[in-house]
């Protein structure tokens, strides 16, 4: 890696940045071509490829093409990721190629503000599941550093639960949150108040909802710690009581 490139736990991938062709101004170079070094140059290979493969793969969402150009880079040392070059080389013919992840459509999702940007009841991302449609699945995917965390509103009747289930349920934990959870990043004793179940092992979550008032409660699915990325399946059902 170039002296002058920054590390990151962010850094995604790499690209080249040393002894770049570039146009400069016919006043400094009669042939209007020079040499540049930098990482700017870098980012414009990376986009330039980012566009490339769009072009031929135009039904990819921008988190698809993302994680398309994580998922090909050609590994450097050391092995897998790090702060150098992230995971590795640009690889356009390997971009092009490689399968993408699951479109994630109601990204960004990261926490409750996503969902309902201004604090508003029913405000924001539409929930997932409702009266009218108490049963849902839904693909997304949860990446370390870019996206570790989806938020869902879902709905629970009164006196009523909800079901929900992730496969795969190695690398992801579900939680759920109450309806008036500022975030899921809290801690201390709003996180004992508002965290209201943890999913098992097998990727299982239950609640009840013991209020005579139904409401739109909070599914936070986290990426465990130490795992990269996973492509997964939510299904969610609400259920009347008994």
């Amino acid at each position: 890696m170039a002296g002058f490139s920054s590390a990151s736990p962010a850094i995604d991938l790499a690209a080249p940045g040393v002894d770049i062709p570039i146009a400069v101004p016919l006043s400094t170079q009669p042939d209007g071509l020079s040499s540049g070094t930098g990482t700017s140059y870098a980012a414009a290979i990376v986009a330039g490829a980012a566009a490339w493969i769009w072009t031929v793969r135009p039904t990819l969402t921008a988190s698809q093409m993302a994680e398309v150009l994580r998922r090909s880079a050609r590994d450097l040392a050391p092995p897998g990721q790090d702060n150098d070059s992230g995971w590795g080389m640009l690889d356009v013919a390997a971009a092009l190629r490689t399968p993408a992840p699951p479109p994630d459509p109601l990204e960004p999702n990261d926490d409750i503000w996503y969902d309902l940007p201004l604090g508003l009841p029913n405000a924001g991302a539409p929930p997932i599941t409702s009266p009218r449609h108490p049963t849902t699945t839904i693909q997304g995917n949860v990446t370390r550093i870019e996206d570790p965390i989806d938020v869902y509103r879902v709905w629970l009747p009164a006196r009523g639960g909800v079901t929900a289930g992730v496969t795969p349920a190695a690398g992801v934990v579900l939680r759920l949150w109450s309806d008036d959870t500022p975030s899921v990043l809290a801690r201390g004793a709003d996180r004992i108040g508002d965290l209201l179940a943890t999913g098992t092992s097998a990727g299982a979550l239950r609640y009840r909802n013991p209020r005579r008032t139904g409401g739109f409660f909070y599914l936070e699915l986290t990426l465990a710690k130490g795992v990269r990325s996973v492509d997964y399946t939510l299904t969610v059902s609400s259920r009347p009581p008994l």
